[in-house]
């Protein structure tokens, strides 16, 4: 704090020779402050006043400067390429790729088979216009196991709807040969939808539905 009794003339450190090295102190605390932007005590008109009359001042002000720069700009360090060790690393599981692949023809599959019935209206003994109806959904069901086989970071939004198609049309498969509405070899197709399911799970890393406070959601 500047005491009035003994005031600070910074442009000539001389006229009070007990107070010359206060005035250094200060001229170079400010010098400081302003190579890292703060705000400084002093005008500028005053600082650089002083150090044309302040050998010492004017030499730290040049070697700060300098200091200053050395640390804030320096070679970048060189660091190795980590990424193929990373790469290595990462696990691989080979029953994706099989899983792919099968899913992959079973969808193409699942989509051959649906053609009668959605053009021709051809199924069973299904009349042409329900015939047309369980084509469609064979035909979504197919398009949906396709596109996960392609891209299978979207296996996971898949499951739900394949699980929901798959699932209520075997567990029905299943109530109409037990009561002997249809042969139990008519129904075998829906294995090809069961499997299809399975392959979409495996695909999604095996997620398995979890009910919290939110919503029902899948975790793996």
């Amino acid at each position: 704090m500047r005491d009035d009794r003994h005031p600070i003339d910074p442009t000539n450190p001389s006229s009070d020779a007990p107070f010359a090295a206060s005035v250094c102190e200060r001229v170079r605390a400010d010098l400081s402050a302003g190579l890292d932007g703060e705000a400084t005590a002093l005008a500028s008109a005053a600082l650089n006043d002083h150090m044309i009359d302040c050998r010492g001042c004017r030499a730290f002000a040049t070697e700060s400067t300098r200091l200053h720069r050395l640390v804030r700009l320096r070679t970048a360090e060189h660091v190795p390429d980590l990424a193929p060790a990373v790469l290595a690393a990462v696990p691989t599981h080979g029953y994706r790729l099989f899983a792919r692949y099968a899913l992959l023809t079973v969808s193409i599959t699942i989509l051959i088979l649906a053609v009668p019935a959605l053009v021709l209206g051809r199924d069973a003994n299904a009349p042409t216009h329900l015939a047309r109806h369980l084509g469609s959904f064979d035909i979504a069901l197919g398009v949906g196991l396709f596109i996960a086989a392609w891209r299978p970071q979207r296996a996971r939004g898949v499951l739900p709807i394949a699980a929901a198609l798959a699932g209520s049309m075997f567990v029905t498969a299943l109530i109409d040969a037990s009561d002997g509405t249809t042969p139990l070899i008519g129904e075998a197709y829906h294995l090809l939808e069961l499997a299809g399911l399975v392959l979409v799970w495996a695909l999604a890393g095996f997620p398995l539905p979890r009910l919290d406070r939110r919503s029902l959601r899948f975790v793996g």
